[in-house]
């Protein structure tokens, strides 16, 4: 990776399902974990990030995308979105 800009810092806040989950206990919440990731985009940190998760990560459940005024007023923003080259 020495050379690729990593001026992205990616947060990513994860899920942690209960071992001891009933059917009938609906309202307790899973555990999160919260870990940052810093790359060139962010499809290069969610590949990141797959390597050391369990499961492989997506954007089809994400409820929430949060970009920083800094990142979205660049103009060169959709390659953030996308894998820069």
């Amino acid at each position: 990776m020495s050379g690729e800009e990593k001026d992205l810092k990616i947060s990513f806040q994860l899920s942690i399902p209960s071992k001891n989950t009933s059917e009938s206990d609906t309202s307790s919440s899973s555990d999160t974990v919260i870990d940052t990731i810093e790359s060139s985009s962010i499809e290069s940190g969610i590949s990141l990030a797959n390597g050391y998760v369990s499961k492989k990560l997506n954007l089809s459940h994400c409820k929430v995308l949060v970009i920083s005024e800094e990142v979205a007023m660049n103009r060169y923003f959709r390659y953030y979105i996308y894998l820069r080259k």
